[in-house]
């Protein structure tokens, strides 16, 4: 089964959201997190905002896979947000990001960050796995695409 799979719960996916900027999708990741695994939003956005200074985490194709190391969590955790309009995202081939996978995982274990990452980088440059996610109607059923994506 995949790591995505495994660590993508149906309370972290929000599809046809309406976000008109790379902050306000930071800000928004961090709001659903905070809700379902009770770490403060704060910490999230900081850490998914630091990670960007570094570098657009936009993959190109429509897609962007922001990411964070935070101290508090124990195992990896995705989520994901499907847009309503594509979001502006200084993306490498300048197609604006429609799709985006969130990354939090340990702080001292890398292992369980570059793994999910690798998996996510792989996965999202699959054009027909793409459309199955913009087809995607509920949570579940986009959240049983990553299931067969191995």
């Amino acid at each position: 089964m995949s790591i995505i799979y495994e660590n993508l719960d149906i309370n972290n996916i929000l599809l046809d959201v309406e976000i008109t900027s790379k902050k306000r999708a930071l800000e928004r990741a961090a709001l659903m997190f905070e809700n379902n695994i009770k770490v403060a939003r704060s910490v999230i956005f900081d850490g998914f905002f630091d990670r960007e200074k570094l570098g657009s985490t936009a993959l190109g194709s429509g897609v962007a896979v922001p990411h964070a190391r935070l101290a508090s969590i124990k195992k990896p955790i995705l989520g994901f947000i499907r847009f309503a309009k594509p979001l502006f995202y200084d993306t490498p081939d300048g197609e604006p990001v429609k799709l985006m996978m969130f990354l939090i995982s340990p702080e001292k274990e890398p292992q369980n960050h570059l793994e999910p990452l690798a998996e996510l980088a792989r996965v999202m440059s699959d054009a027909s796995l793409r459309e199955r996610l913009f087809q995607a109607s509920t949570p579940e059923e986009l959240k049983n695409v990553f299931k067969s994506s191995c």
